[in-house]
């Protein structure tokens, strides 16, 4: 069986805080049932703030499940934040970064070379975290301001949102399709879930996600937008997807642990790694999987049948000086790529054999 695509990893300049990502810390953070009683008038809220910058890294994979050769390809300097990254075909790249969309030709046989083609904006674009292309050629857009779902086509018009029902989650703000949560930006202490993933199942029936204040994996029914909580408690958890084998699984973040759920949502299977903060989990081949261990500032692969380490890879960190965007101007030749690793997509260039 041939393992053979290109990794898509993303960085960012912020440091991973085990004071403020711990299961402690959550549960004091959130616990107060009346939380979203006292929420603030909307026009009070101040605009997004835009602090951290980013990167994106790319490396070719190929190999069987038994080896693996990870050869370094590119890495794309921001002094925005970047989130997530698909590939949309072999030369076609989504860039997501916290507030809008960018779309990237990049070419592999000129020196990796990247061009934007297409940026795309809109008022409801706030707190972005994941990317994923449907089956009808849009893209779902895990949102956290909006703690919803947004379905955008890739002219930048909004198809729909889908938002966290309340009857589960809360009542937060009431949200339009002009809302601008750029100007009034919905922080974390204000969300009612802070949805972290969006991920379509394979047979396209439905939209998994993560959403990390209720600890909760849940799915939207992509033709009827139902939704269905599956499992709740993981505090911090991230990157709800679905793995080859049909199951469910999902990053518990605070405990480094790789979690699989049935699919009436009870635990079937647990894999850990040495990690405080599991930011992803991303299986690329049956029973392989990349973790990307922020806390650590780097990214291992895993056969998780045998619990055999194919390949580790950690980033160098920016020096302590650096802790705004803007200064990232002046240090464009520093070795170091940023200060966590953060999200994961897989490209297959071949089809499994």
């Amino acid at each position: 069986m041939v393992i053979d695509g290109i990794l898509c990893l993303t960085h960012s300049s912020r440091n991973t805080d085990l004071r403020h990502c711990s299961l402690n810390t959550f549960t004091r953070r959130y616990s107060d049932s009346q939380r979203l009683k006292r929420l603030p008038p909307f026009h009070s809220l101040k605009p997004e703030g835009l602090d951290y910058f980013g990167a994106l890294s790319l490396f070719r994979i190929q190999g069987t499940p038994e080896s693996l050769q990870v050869n370094f390809l590119v890495s794309r300097r921001s002094n925005y934040k970047i989130q997530h990254a698909i590939f949309l075909d072999q030369k076609t790249i989504a860039v997501l970064y916290e507030s809008f969309i960018e779309i990237l030709k990049f070419d592999i046989t000129k020196s990796h070379t990247f061009s934007i083609e297409q940026k795309i904006e809109h008022p409801l674009l706030a707190g972005l975290h994941t990317i994923e292309k449907t089956h009808r050629n849009t893209l779902l857009i895990s949102a956290s301001a909006p703690d919803a779902v947004l379905e955008i086509n890739l002219l930048g018009k909004l198809e729909r949102i889908l938002k966290m029902p309340e009857e589960i989650y809360g009542k937060g703000y009431d949200i339009s399709p002009v809302t601008d949560l750029h100007i009034n930006y919905i922080a974390n202490d204000y969300q009612t879930t802070h949805i972290n993933m969006a991920s379509m199942t394979k047979d396209r029936k439905y939209i998994l996600v993560s959403a990390l204040i209720p600890g909760a994996v849940g799915r939207f029914h992509y033709e009827t937008g139902e939704y269905e909580e599956l499992t709740g408690g993981f505090l911090g958890c991230h990157g709800a997807r679905e793995a080859y084998d049909g199951r469910i699984y999902f990053a518990d973040s605070v405990n480094g642990n790789l979690v699989f759920l049935d699919q009436k949502g009870r635990i079937s299977e647990r894999f850990s790694v040495n990690s405080r903060w599991l930011h992803d989990v991303l299986e690329i081949h049956p029973r392989i999987f990349t973790f990307t261990l922020s806390d650590y500032n780097n990214f291992q692969i895993f056969n998780i049948d045998d619990e055999i380490l194919l390949y580790k890879k950690k980033f160098i960190k920016y020096p302590n000086v650096i802790r705004h965007k803007y200064i990232n101007i002046f240090f464009k030749n520093w070795l170091g790529i940023g200060n966590s690793t953060q999200f994961l997509s897989f490209f297959p260039l071949k089809e499994n054999d």
